[in-house]
């Protein structure tokens, strides 16, 4: 009598063990698919930042202030909402915004530099792809 209800305590506790382990592989599974969800819409963002911020040059470069604050607008609105960019990144990338549109706003011949300078860190974090911009480009502000 007490062999089979040891056999039978083992069997429910190795079909217990089973379930568990189950439920973890369906839960890695999960997690697999949310990471690289996570990792699409990373990825589009930057993409999205560094077309605003190359548009905010292009209008910078033919005098259209507004245009290119908006511009920046959309970029500053960007960098907030990811969320996957680690802190110190992001923080990096605010200031270099806060440099180009207080160069803007300053009337500064620098504003190019700043943005070409964002440009370029945005086109780092994008996969290290060289920017469309170009051009030579000034130490961190």
């Amino acid at each position: 009598m007490r062999g089979c209800l040891t056999l039978f305590l083992f069997l429910v506790l190795a079909a217990a063990c089973g379930y568990s382990i189950w439920q973890i592989r369906l839960l890695r599974q999960d997690v697999d698919q949310l990471q690289a969800h996570m990792l699409v819409g990373e990825r589009v963002s930057r993409e999205s930042m560094l077309k605003h911020a190359q548009a905010a040059l292009r209008a910078l470069g033919r005098g259209e202030l507004e245009v290119a604050e908006e511009e920046l607008d959309r970029v500053a609105e960007l960098i907030e909402e990811t969320r996957t960019l680690a802190a110190d990144e992001r923080d990096r990338l605010t200031r270099r915004l806060a440099a180009v549109r207080k160069a803007i706003t300053d009337g500064s011949a620098t504003a190019v530099d700043f943005l070409q300078d964002l440009i370029q860190d945005l086109s780092h974090l994008r996969g290290g792809e060289s920017s469309e911009a170009g051009g030579e480009t000034s130490s961190e502000p």
